[in-house]
């Protein structure tokens, strides 16, 4: 039987504290008051659940350590996770995350694939390998290595993966059933070498009825990522909405802000615009009222964050450029569609004007370096006299030497948007040899694509012949990552658009 020894940690990074130590010497964070029986680190060749070899000590914290195994058999790189801890509570909530996970299927989600007890009642989780690092090492390092526009991609792809867990359905009853992840943090989000977000650790993640909020306290509680709920009022999907606004706040800014407890104490105004130039001041407030201590000062959803992030980034981006406001952007498009919509919408979520609500589902872009830009968007037209009606609705933009844009748009129903979506997925998984084409037409526009191969790139064009037949044709190249992407968040939106 293995000795036990007493091993307490930080609850933020992970590292080892001494045992009378109050803060965590690597990253000054609060420690938490109670030590934990927790067995040593494995060794590296060791054999487990009668198939797995481990490789490595990927990480160890209070609640964990984490290994990179290789399945004997299948020669498959795996994760597996074993618990630390061993009180009843701390096995059954790690039981409770291989349930939850072993249901979940989200490309920002690990995916679970076994789970098993060895004696003498050690427990392990076994998840695909993804890969990567932690944005918490991308803060550790002495200098940023990312942009504004990086920490904005990662935080859109978070609020995917959260509007998932919020929105997941019991697949048994399919009635509702949101997850609460309650621990977002940098150190749980790890960033693939493809520039991929993946969410771990739902250990204390809790699955709720809509519209409740969850009872129970929430173990390991990580300042200053918990929101003041966490401390024993009961979460909601607001809570996880803080969370990810403080780990926003650290990216952009490189610093943390005080605790939830802190900042209802003594009331303070954060500005990350004031700590980071680079970050329009209209992308700082939302992150800002996302963060706000209260819940009801906060967005209803994540839903409702990602729309208005999108719109503050969107705006800012459409301001520096040279020729100031772009009048044909996908906004004004959409606006120009429904005769005039009110521009004063608050939350990007939806454009209203005579009875029609144009609900954007998805605004995906993508640019080629500086010589083109795409914009892609899903958009539900709704009305009180007619059933909802899809939409997409893709505009290329290209540059010329002197910065002058041309762009060309083009506009698909129902039918051909679930087409056009279903034939970027198929790209991805032809053989590697295989080439092929995807072409749409509307009015006088067509949109028209050729794939080389599994290398791509995906060349998309959009032509525009004239009432005199004259031809006008914009086109950008997107490497594999990029139509991944694509697909993706079509795939997302369409899940969340009516049949």
């Amino acid at each position: 039987m293995m000795a036990q020894q007493v091993a307490r940690f930080c609850a933020v990074c992970g590292c080892g504290a001494a045992p009378r130590a109050l803060f965590c010497v690597e990253c000054g964070a609060r420690l938490a008051s109670v030590a934990r029986f927790a067995r040593p680190p494995r060794p590296s060749g060791a054999r487990l659940g009668g198939r797995y070899r481990l490789r490595r000590l990927i990480s160890i914290g209070g609640n964990g350590a984490v290994y990179e195994a290789q399945h004997e058999l299948l020669g498959t790189i795996h994760a597996v996770k074993e618990t630390l801890a061993t009180d009843p509570e701390s096995l059954e909530q790690f039981l409770t995350e291989a349930r939850l996970l072993a249901r979940l299927a989200h490309p920002m989600l690990v995916r679970v694939t076994d789970y098993f007890i060895e004696p003498p009642g050690s427990a392990f989780l076994v998840m695909d390998y993804a890969p990567g690092e932690t944005l918490q090492h991308k803060l550790e390092q002495p200098a940023p290595g990312y942009t504004v526009q990086d920490a904005i991609g990662w935080i859109l792809q978070l609020c995917a993966a959260l509007e998932y867990l919020h929105s997941y359905r019991d697949p048994v009853t399919g009635h509702p059933r949101p997850i609460i992840h309650r621990d977002i943090k940098p150190l749980n989000v790890i960033l693939t070498p493809e520039g991929q977000i993946k969410l771990l650790d739902l250990g204390i993640a809790r699955a709720s009825l809509p519209g409740q909020a969850t009872a129970r306290v929430a173990r390991s509680v990580s300042e200053p990522f918990a929101p003041i709920e966490q401390y024993g009022a009961g979460t909601d999907a607001r809570s996880d909405l803080y969370a990810l606004g403080v780990t926003a706040y650290a990216l952009l800014t490189r610093q943390l802000p005080p605790s939830a407890p802190e900042r209802i104490a003594q009331p303070r105004r954060l500005s990350i615009h004031a700590l980071n130039r680079q970050v329009p001041p209209g992308v700082a407030v939302v992150i800002e009222r996302a963060m706000m201590p209260r819940p009801e000062d906060r967005y209803p959803s994540v839903v409702a964050f990602r729309c208005a992030l999108e719109l503050e980034w969107h705006t800012a981006n459409q301001a520096a450029r040279p020729s100031g406001r772009d009048t044909s952007s996908l906004w004004a498009l959409l606006q120009r569609a429904l005769g005039g919509a009110n521009a004063g919408a608050t939350s990007g979520e939806a454009l209203l004007h005579n009875g029609v609500l144009a609900e954007q589902i998805v605004l995906w872009r993508a640019h080629q370096g500086q010589r083109a830009s795409i914009e892609v968007a899903l958009v539900v037209e709704r009305s009180r006299r007619e059933p909802p009606h899809l939409r997409l609705v893709a505009r290329i933009a290209e540059y010329g030497p002197r910065g002058r844009a041309t762009q060309q748009q083009i506009g698909l129903e129902a039918q051909d948007a679930r087409a056009f979506a279903a034939s970027v997925d198929e790209l991805l998984h032809l053989h590697e040899r295989m080439a092929a084409e995807i072409h749409f037409a509307a009015d006088r526009t067509s949109l028209h694509g050729a794939w080389p191969g599994a290398r791509g790139p995906l060349e998309l064009t959009i032509r525009r012949r004239g009432p005199r037949g004259g031809v006008k044709a914009c086109t950008i190249l997107l490497d594999r990552r990029q139509v991944a992407a694509l697909a993706q968040e079509l795939r997302r939106g369409l899940r969340r658009c009516p049949a």
